[in-house]
């Protein structure tokens, strides 16, 4: 992907056997810290192909979750572009034959 991109990633850590239930609901808040998680998120998603370069990233949401006992370690991503949608040319032409909204040859 490339463009502005918005990134949306939650990350899945192990949850220790000595967790009380006071600690699960304050979540991970001991290391890894979270971004240095994001910074090597982002270069991998990159080497990947996934998307051109992290420095087209320009929002990011992330999360620190325990995982449930079933569940697994990892991260879940979603990356949206930040563009806006094409103009559907609902708006009508204007004398010209031109999209009022947008311009576009309608």
């Amino acid at each position: 992907m490339d463009g502005p991109l918005s990134l949306t990633v939650n990350f899945w850590l192990p949850r220790p056997a000595s967790l009380t239930k006071k600690r699960i609901a304050d979540g991970p808040c001991r290391k890894p810290d979270i971004d240095k998680l994001i910074r090597s998120s982002c270069d991998a998603l990159t080497t990947a192909g996934a998307i051109a370069d992290d420095a087209r990233i320009v929002r990011i949401v992330a999360s620190k979750r325990y995982v449930l006992p079933t569940g697994h370690v990892g991260a879940d991503f979603a990356i949206e572009s930040m563009r806006p949608a094409p103009c559907p040319h609902a708006s009508g032409a204007t004398e010209a034959g031109n999209c009022a909204r947008c311009g576009a040859k309608a």
